[in-house]
């Protein structure tokens, strides 16, 4: 439901969801005043809940794997695109949201 929720919020201000495109819009919606990434928060523990009802230890480090990839794949690049396109309202928006992933 986190992802679908933010992806609503994309499509109210008609912007791609896609990653690695130019910015045209900051949003500090829906999901966003709790959390800077809710899609990435929500397959984080989408994959979270499969590991812990595989049941199996050898799952259980595969969440903390994966958080590292869209960390560095998609986030940084992300926030500096954001940095770039809103300057002060991007920065105001990153140190009154705290990032969880």
């Amino acid at each position: 439901m986190l992802i679908l929720w933010a992806a609503l919020w994309f499509y109210r201000k008609r912007i791609t969801i896609k990653p690695h495109h130019a910015p045209s819009a900051l949003i500090v919606e829906g999901p966003y005043p709790v959390s800077r990434n809710p899609v990435y928060l929500g397959l984080l523990a989408i994959l979270t809940d499969v590991a812990m009802w595989q049941g199996a230890l050898s799952a259980l480090p595969v969440p903390f794997v994966f958080a590292a990839i869209p960390l560095r794949r998609f986030i940084l690049p992300e926030v500096a695109a954001l940095f770039r396109a809103f300057g002060p309202e991007a920065r105001r928006y990153f140190t009154t949201i705290r990032r969880p992933l």
